[in-house]
């Protein structure tokens, strides 16, 4: 299995798990695992399999990001459906019934599912960035030891 591979769906799994978890708090900073799992399978990619150029190591860590962010995306989705079937009692308890009766209808439902999905593609995106980014950055360019050089020394 290629690193790029393996690297996006070990550091998926660990953003599937804080995503959900995070989602359920605070929707909106499910991203935020995104961003760091995506750069962090980018560029431990892009260390592994030694790339010769860092556009190479760049492809390389966006595709470990793009596995990453897509499973930190049922993450996302997790959560927000915990966080829907949830939040109507927590907030009846607090004494607020009429919630109740707006969490019954489509709605609530089809509003929260939209607003999950586009969070979760946001969180896509940016662990495709920034899993660019550290394969970029994760990649040593190889030296020219061939004794071809673009421009050789000039003649004495």
């Amino acid at each position: 299995m290629k690193p790029r591979i393996k690297f996006g769906l070990i550091v998926g799994s660990v953003s599937f798990l804080l995503t959900a978890c995070v989602s359920m708090v605070i929707g909106v900073c499910g991203p935020v695992v995104s961003l760091l799992g995506g750069a962090i399978s980018g560029y431990l990619a892009a260390k592994e399999e030694a790339l010769p150029t860092q556009a190479d190591g760049a492809k390389a860590g966006a595709i470990a990001g793009a596995i990453s962010g897509g499973i930190a995306l049922l993450g996302q989705f997790l959560g927000g459906i915990l966080t829907l079937a949830v939040l109507p009692s927590i907030m009846e308890s607090l004494g607020d019934a009429f919630y109740q009766q707006q969490a019954s209808g489509v709605g609530y439902w089809a509003g929260g599912g939209v607003m999950m999905i586009c969070i979760g593609l946001s969180g896509v995106i940016t662990s495709l960035v920034t899993g660019a980014a550290g394969g970029y950055f994760g990649t040593q360019p190889q030296q020219n030891t061939s004794g071809d050089e673009a421009f050789p020394p000039p003649a004495a």
